[in-house]
């Protein structure tokens, strides 16, 4: 099996902890090591899963970022289609997309 990693990058150092997190588990589970995407933020997961999930070479797609709130609703927006768009490469492709997008207040 193969699997693919997404990875919105707007946070770089806690994305590399989360790639680095996602590449642990898949190597505990005896599935190697994935192979990694990075994209800018986690508002383009979706369209890197779809990409990934579409593309027949993978049999998953782990899609990790973060998105931190701010002083706007822009926050809420992010994460709602973030979340939604995941959810419907899986229901439109077949091919499980993992979401591991932190929502979070703030980087405490």
């Amino acid at each position: 099996m193969s699997y693919a990693i997404a990875v919105g990058r707007f946070y770089g150092e806690l994305a590399d902890r989360l790639v680095a997190g996602a590449q642990s588990g898949f190597a505990e589970a005896g599935a190697g090591e994935a192979e990694v995407f990075d994209v800018p933020g986690a508002f383009e997961l979706p369209l890197a899963a779809l990409y990934l999930a579409d593309s027949g070479r993978y049999d998953g797609v782990a899609c990790l970022g973060a998105v931190i709130r701010g002083e706007t609703d822009h926050y809420d927006y992010v994460c709602a289609e973030t979340a939604r768009g995941i959810q419907d490469v899986q229901l439109r492709t077949g091919i499980p997309c993992a979401f591991g997008v932190l929502t979070v207040e703030d980087m405490d």
